[in-house]
């Protein structure tokens, strides 16, 4: 636990080697990626951390850009750059590379909720989001939890089968989605910054993922060079549904773009401090 722009930010740090920060998404916590820790620590130091106002993390809400300067300041906290950055359906990661290129050295996001940059015509986000987002609002927690997890998350009846301490966290979290979502930096990115910033990014779907979630990764694709563009197994969460295929996946992208003698991520300008 340390205090990160005023909030105390819980995180974790396991392994050895190249950093990698792991940024959760909306509704969980770090804990979303237990499954792949340890895989990932035999070859990179993983940081994980709960984001403000989830689980751990200080009570204290914020926007999304305070998301984003929580990730730098945990970065230049812990001397992690440059570093590799993940997120599962976050806005963090893309943020960052438009932001803060200087902290990188990679940057990756499984299906970001980036639907703000869609033209008109393109297929709208998934129904349950604005299902659940009105269950938020009437006060109806469990209901939009459950119904975010079955239809978007995992499919139906899945959030019977999980574990009483995740559905609370779910639950408890539940408040932060409709902040989120509430902020329109959330569902868009500087195009021209992510250009400029020139980190690698690498942009994942997944085989059974929403529509909407493969629009906005192919769009990013195809207006943003240096954006790497892959299908994984599963859909919005292939790192609990399909572990190992992921840890392979993340692992050969990252050792792809490992520190060489001749790479200078340091000498990227910050474009926002």
């Amino acid at each position: 636990m340390t205090i990160i722009n005023g909030v105390n930010l819980h995180y974790e740090v396991i392994g050895v080697g190249e950093p990698l920060l792991l940024v959760h998404g909306s509704w969980g916590d770090h804990r979303e990626y237990e499954q792949i820790v340890p895989a990932l620590a035999e070859r990179f130091r993983v940081v994980s951390y709960d984001r403000r106002g989830h689980s751990a993390s200080g009570p204290a809400t914020g926007s999304a850009q305070d998301d984003v300067t929580d990730a730098a300041a945990l970065i230049e906290h812990l001397s992690l750059e440059p570093t590799h950055v993940f997120g599962a359906c976050s806005f963090v990661p893309l943020w960052l590379a438009a932001r803060r290129p200087d902290l990188l050295r990679t940057a990756g996001v499984h299906e970001p909720p980036l639907f703000g940059i869609l033209s008109d015509g393109a297929p709208p986000p998934p129904a349950a989001e604005a299902q659940a987002l009105d269950l938020i609002s009437a006060g109806q927690h469990t209901a939009a939890a459950r119904t975010f997890f079955e239809q978007v998350v995992m499919g139906p009846e899945a959030w019977a089968a999980l574990p009483a301490p995740i559905q609370d966290t779910f639950v408890a979290n539940a408040p932060t989605f409709l902040e989120e979502r509430d902020d329109p930096d959330t569902a868009s990115i500087d195009l021209d910054a992510l250009r400029s910033g020139g980190v690698p990014t690498w942009i994942t779907t997944g085989q059974h993922g929403d529509p909407a979630f493969r629009a906005v990764a192919q769009y990013l694709h195809s207006n943003a060079p240096g954006i790497t563009l892959a299908e994984l197994p599963g859909g919005h969460a292939p790192h609990i549904t399909h572990p190992a295929d992921f840890v392979a996946a993340l692992t050969t992208w990252l050792t792809e773009h490992s520190a060489t003698e001749t790479d200078s991520p340091t000498q990227r300008q910050p474009l926002l401090s």
